[in-house]
């Protein structure tokens, strides 16, 4: 992956506003998120981005009943495939095209998270969005 800048994460990536409900999203995976600077990487039309931390952080999904210690990486991706997840919802609902747009990318960026992170760290994030 390629280190980019937020302003290019948003544009390529997001198709919209991105730190508040990327932060909301982590925050509501973590309790032990509290903000921060943010790193945005990209691999071709794949972008995720992560808190620039080499912390851990405690998540969990009340719904699955399942909790984890991940890295800011893992938080990320969980973090930026829920937004992409809501977003494609939010925008089906109001009839626009642009859902397909984010279906797209969350399926995408779910494929290349499955190949490019360790079984387990994919699992992590799987979990935390079941």
């Amino acid at each position: 992956m390629t280190e980019i800048t937020p302003e290019e994460f948003v544009e390529k990536y997001m198709r919209s506003i991105l730190d508040t409900p990327l932060f909301l999203c982590a925050g509501k995976i973590s309790p032990d998120y509290h903000g921060g600077m943010w790193k945005f990487e990209a691999d071709g039309d794949i972008g995720y981005g992560y808190p620039d931390t080499e912390d851990t952080f405690h998540c969990t999904n009340p719904a699955a009943m399942y909790e984890c210690d991940a890295s800011a990486k893992d938080l990320g991706m969980a973090a930026t495939l829920m937004y992409r997840n809501y977003r494609c919802w939010d925008l089906y609902e109001k009839g626009t095209e642009d859902s397909d747009w984010f279906a797209d990318r969350y399926y995408a960026l779910r494929d290349w998270m499955f190949e490019n992170f360790s079984e387990e760290d994919a699992a992590k994030v799987h979990w935390l969005l079941d």
